[in-house]
């Protein structure tokens, strides 16, 4: 259960991590570094929650049921958590690179 929540936490400081950037002021920097700090919180649980999944071979399961129809469900298979674990890796380190190539000044 824990390697899920991980992975829920990821996924949701990922798509946050750009309103910072984007709300901010143009002019500022902290925006910037704010949402990179995001994006690479997000990427470390992300790597822990893939490569845990990946290394024990064994796919994680989260079920939310509600009272509509279905359900909210979050499943990590091996095969998924070794594409996870490149995205994780890559997704920050084109961040860290954009924080350096194209400053907001």
């Amino acid at each position: 259960m824990t390697i899920v929540i991980l992975l829920a936490v990821a996924i949701g400081l990922a798509a946050v991590s750009g309103l910072p950037a984007a709300l901010g002021s143009r002019s500022s920097r902290a925006g910037e570094r704010i949402a990179f700090a995001l994006l690479a919180i997000a990427s470390a649980c992300g790597l822990v929650a893939g490569l845990w999944v990946a290394i024990r071979g064994e796919p994680v399961r989260f079920a939310l049921h509600w009272a509509i129809p279905g359900e909210l469900a979050i499943r990590l298979d091996p095969l998924a958590a070794i594409f996870l674990v490149q995205i994780f890796v890559i997704a920050p380190l084109g961040a860290m690179y954009g924080l350096s190539y194209w400053p907001q000044a």
